[in-house]
């Protein structure tokens, strides 16, 4: 079977910042907001799509061509709730915590 979704086009907005607290030591800081396309008519527990709100920190040292970087974002939608018309009305909530980090080497040439 299938199921009409009907999303909408959306809006997504970002912002960083980098600072060096030494020239070897980035600081990193962002947000994200997400505008969900899905409406409230189609919303359901198969992609409970709200507008999604991110932050970001992160940091990184590098010596002699050597990086790593480290890397923390906190997203949630709060809570989203479907029509009473949705298929599976409902409210719902998604947060996430995810973390990165990552290891590079930049060869001179």
């Amino acid at each position: 079977t299938s199921e009409l979704k009907q999303w909408r086009n959306s809006l997504a907005l970002r912002a960083g910042a980098e600072f060096r607290l030494t020239p070897r030591l980035p600081l990193r800081l962002g947000f994200v907001f997400d505008q969900g396309p899905a409406p409230a008519t189609t919303l359901g527990p198969d992609l409970p799509d709200g507008d999604r709100y991110e932050v970001t920190l992160g940091g990184g040292y590098e010596i002699a061509g050597v990086k790593i970087d480290l890397a923390y974002q906190f997203l949630t939608t709060g809570n989203v709730t479907a029509a009473p018309t949705a298929p599976l009305p409902g409210t719902y909530r998604a947060n996430a915590h995810l973390l990165g980090l990552s290891l590079g080497y930049a060869l001179a040439l």
